[in-house]
């Protein structure tokens, strides 16, 4: 694929994500079977892991978030997102993080993403 498809197919996993959630790691016209999601401080998530988590992050989410893309940049295979999220919660707080993510992309689906946000912030707004 080119650079430019790579970075279209990064940001359509970021909308597919934002639009269905859980279904996005169900979805292998856009993942690869042997997908992988690092997640900084949370560790490596399947997609089969990624459906749960989902589900479990999903219930303190009071609606569909807005992201903001700052930014993409491309080399090779390789996609990097920076971008803004604002997600309002059940407890009435918004859930407002900055975001980095790293997309490998191999034979047109997405293979790896890594995440980098302030873990800190996450922990302490995403708390029951």
């Amino acid at each position: 694929m080119s650079i430019e498809a790579n970075k279209a197919l990064a940001l359509r996993f970021l909308d597919d994500m934002s639009a269905r959630g859980a279904a996005t790691f169900a979805d292998f016209s856009l993942i690869t079977e042997d997908f992988e999601w690092w997640a900084q401080s949370l560790g490596v998530y399947d997609a089969s892991a990624m459906v749960k988590r989902m589900g479990e992050v999903g219930k303190i989410f009071a609606g569909q978030g807005k992201r903001t893309i700052k930014g993409v940049t491309a080399e090779g295979d390789r996609v990097v997102v920076e971008y803004t999220g604002d997600t309002p919660l059940t407890n009435g707080k918004r859930y407002q993080n900055t975001y980095l993510s790293l997309f490998v992309i191999r034979d047109g689906r997405v293979a790896t993403v890594r995440e980098y946000c302030d873990t800190g912030y996450a922990r302490d707004t995403l708390r029951a």
